[in-house]
């Protein structure tokens, strides 16, 4: 009920703005949240709301000259910073979700019919599983992250790598979320070795990722499809059991077509 109230509001007001100068030296969206967490009451709404877009602003031209993006990846990350000022949210995640192959079976009985066939060990769906397949989408997710982190500052835009989706599960809403999906599928192609005598079925992967944000607007699609054969031209058995020269050769498959993978989406977001 002062009777100088307005003065006392205008000199508040000076001394906020002061604060507020000093965070926006600082730089970062951080330092803003602190601000608003020491001064819930500011009344400073639309000055904050100013330097915070420039700072997302700012993070999006970095990343564009930096990335140099095609027109609908730079369109995409625009709308995801946008939703991450929007929600106060830098959390953002990239999960895969993996498929039951359809033709893995097929593989295996045609690889039985094979005169070099040595027995069950060499089967392709003895080391195209889903442990093997988990620990390359680690790697792939890990390496995404680590892009991320150089390329956005963390409290404007932080990925991290998500728990694997079931086959059957939706796109998660929560957060943006690039979902990966994919399978193991026989190419219908198969190799023989002579030395040491074994078959090796090819393999490829169609990957299909989907960044999808909360609000619901289209997402931005990631394709990439790998055909991996057995390529023993590369490939040294000398003092190698033949299992473990089929596990080397399965795995090159398998690394094969997660590095083009990762450098597909390398190529589009960083």
């Amino acid at each position: 009920a002062s009777k100088i109230q307005p003065e006392i509001d205008a000199s508040l007001r000076r001394l906020l703005l002061v604060e507020l100068d000093k965070a926006k030296k600082v730089g970062t969206v951080a330092a803003l949240d602190a601000l608003i967490q020491k001064y819930p009451d500011n009344g400073l709404g639309p000055e904050l709301g100013a330097v915070r877009h420039t700072l997302y602003a700012q993070a999006l031209a970095a990343w564009r000259k930096k990335a140099t993006p095609d027109a609908a990846t730079s369109a995409f990350v625009e709308r995801l910073l946008g939703s991450a000022e929007k929600s106060g949210s830098a959390a953002c995640e990239v999960r895969f979700r993996q498929q039951p192959s359809k033709t893995l079976d097929d593989a295996d009985q045609k690889t039985m019919k094979n005169s070099h066939y040595p027995g069950p060990d060499a089967l392709p769906s003895h080391y195209v599983t889903t442990a093997a397949l988990r620990t390359r989408e680690q790697r792939v997710a890990q390496d995404l992250v680590t892009g991320f982190v150089a390329d956005f500052p963390a409290d404007v835009l932080a990925l991290k790598a998500g728990d694997p989706l079931d086959a059957d599960a939706a796109v998660p809403n929560k957060v943006p979320t690039l979902v990966v999906t994919y399978a193991p599928e026989w190419s219908h192609a198969n190799t023989q070795s002579l030395k040491p005598p074994t078959v090796f079925s090819g393999i490829n992967f169609a990957f299909d990722g989907s960044f999808v944000l909360p609000d619901g607007s289209p997402p931005l699609s990631v394709k990439t499809k790998a055909w991996r054969g057995a390529e023993l031209w590369k490939m040294k058995s000398d003092g190698m059991t033949r299992e473990d020269f089929e596990q080397k050769v399965y795995d090159s498959m398998i690394d094969g077509a997660f590095d083009q993978l990762s450098k597909k989406l390398s190529d589009t977001f960083l």
